[in-house]
């Protein structure tokens, strides 16, 4: 009888090992498709740019201000697309800034194979557009929730005015394991976004912008990552009361990014 258990306990983690091993993509990446012909009509002022990659496409929109100071290219989070994300632009263009957005590969009009390899690769072509137009001092990246990890292996490779990350993870790994702490998730994960161990690889300024009370990236990822820089005093904001998705409600946060961009 007790052996019968034990296989059935077997049995059971082997199969919740594959699931999440399989699965993982969807459990992560919660993209809305849409159509070619799709007018983004609740924006203004605005261009679609495609980058061609190996089997598909990057659609990105670049949101425009009248002569401006420089430009944040903004790596959005896990859910929905470009129709979703392309409202936090007037944070920025109020500001001065022209605002970058990519869409990741199957997300909005983008297509492709997504992969931690591609995303960084797809964050490294746009990148190396925007320096062909503005100088390195002008761009700003930045990066929200899932995009943090994105954000931060690019400024590993590149230099840029400030790397921004707004509800950062320390890395996936970290994420997973809080999440399912009985799995190897390590041995696991194909999407690992190790960002803290890449803080002391920062090739620019960094800056975070946490909530005390965020339940999806909790706010020790924030001060963890800070506390890498060798910094924390001056790398991170904590908006006191804020969760994942309202850190924009507080005028703390607008008034220390017009501070670091300006």
């Amino acid at each position: 009888m007790l052996v019968d258990t034990l296989i059935f306990i077997a049995i059971g983690y082997l199969l919740l090992c594959a699931f999440l091993y399989w699965k993982q993509e969807s459990l992560i990446f919660k993209p809305t498709k849409l159509a070619s012909d799709y007018p983004f009509n609740e924006y203004s002022d605005f261009e679609e740019i495609y980058f061609p990659i190996d089997g598909g496409k990057i659609h990105a929109l670049h949101f425009k201000t009248p002569n401006p100071k420089g430009v944040i290219l903004y790596f959005h989070g896990n859910s929905q697309a470009l129709e979703s994300w392309g409202g936090v632009a007037e944070d920025f263009t109020r500001l001065g800034f022209d605002v970058f957005m990519p869409d990741y590969r199957t997300y909005g009009k983008s297509t492709g194979t997504l992969s931690e390899k591609g995303l960084y690769l797809d964050a490294r072509l746009v990148y190396d557009y925007l320096k062909t137009k503005w100088q390195v001092s002008q761009i700003v990246i930045y990066g929200r929730s899932l995009g943090t990890g994105i954000g931060t292996e690019l400024a590993t490779q590149v230099n840029a005015k400030i790397l921004i990350l707004e509800t950062p993870y320390t890395s996936m790994l970290g994420m997973a394991n809080r999440t399912v702490p009985i799995v190897p998730v390590k041995w696991l994960m194909k999407y690992q976004l190790r960002s803290i161990a890449k803080m002391k690889k920062l090739k620019c300024p960094i800056h975070i912008f946490a909530g005390t009370h965020d339940l999806l990236t909790p706010y020790k990822h924030a001060v963890a990552l800070a506390k890498k820089t060798g910094k924390p005093d001056s790398t991170l904001t904590t908006i006191e009361g804020a969760g994942h998705n309202n850190i924009g409600e507080s005028p703390l946060y607008h008034s220390k990014l017009k501070e670091l961009l300006n």
